[in-house]
């Protein structure tokens, strides 16, 4: 067997739509198709409420039922700064205010008390053009914005207003943090599949950036997504 290396990416944005609702169904599936002989995980349920982030639960329950190893790869970078990231994306939307946003606002009183499906629009509208891209609203928006960039459709400036207009931070420290440890891991490994599981936005390269695909690019890991499951 060859030694092979999968990043599986999914949806976790506390301030964007990402629909749990089938997250640990998905992946169960992706689980059973690719049998993984190790594990490495983004966020890591340990740092995180349970149940928050179905997929990570899963992980652990599939690799504990299987006896493979399980690694928490950033060290819980993701889960200490959620709460600041949440806070800052708040308040940049609330003070960017639109005639529209200020209603669900009144409404709702704060921007997470609106439901999910609209703040997806809230966020993707203005700084990727859904319908000009033909993607339609819905649980799994953000995975199509990430298939229309990954296959050229959406241009690179567009994605970076994208990120930039939130603070999002493309090539992260924590990026060669998780980097460095999955190559670690994987060269422990003569053979099978190591599958790392985490956010779909470090899974693309961005210019120069020093995303965590980028890092490990010479390894020729596999891109999959969990909303293909």
């Amino acid at each position: 067997m060859t030694k092979k290396l999968v990043l599986l990416g999914y949806v976790y944005n506390p301030c964007c739509v990402h629909d749990n609702t089938h997250q640990r169904e998905r992946a169960v599936r992706a689980f059973a198709r690719l049998a993984p002989k190790a594990i490495t995980l983004e966020f890591n349920t340990n740092h995180m409420d349970a149940g928050q982030i179905p997929v990570m639960d899963a992980a652990i329950l599939y690799a504990g039922d299987n006896t493979i190893p399980v690694h928490d790869v950033d060290e819980g970078y993701s889960s200490r700064v959620a709460d600041v990231y949440i806070s800052t994306v708040t308040k940049r939307m609330t003070v960017t205010v639109s005639p529209i946003l200020a209603q669900y606002l009144s409404k709702y009183g704060d921007f997470k008390s609106i439901p999910r499906s609209i703040r997806a629009k809230l966020l993707a509208n203005p700084h990727v053009d859904l319908e000009k891209h033909g993607i339609e609203l819905g649980p799994d928006v953000l995975y199509d914005i990430y298939r229309k960039f990954t296959d050229g459709s959406i241009p690179v400036e567009e994605m970076r207003a994208y990120f930039e207009g939130y603070g999002m931070h493309i090539g992260h420290p924590s990026d060669a943090l998780m980097a460095a440890h999955i190559r670690r891991i994987f060269g422990q490994h003569e053979d099978g599949m190591i599958l790392h599981i985490g956010g779909i936005f470090h899974m693309i390269e961005l210019g120069e950036a020093p995303t965590l695909l980028r890092l490990l690019k010479d390894l020729n890991p596999e891109r999959l997504l969990l909303a293909d499951f």
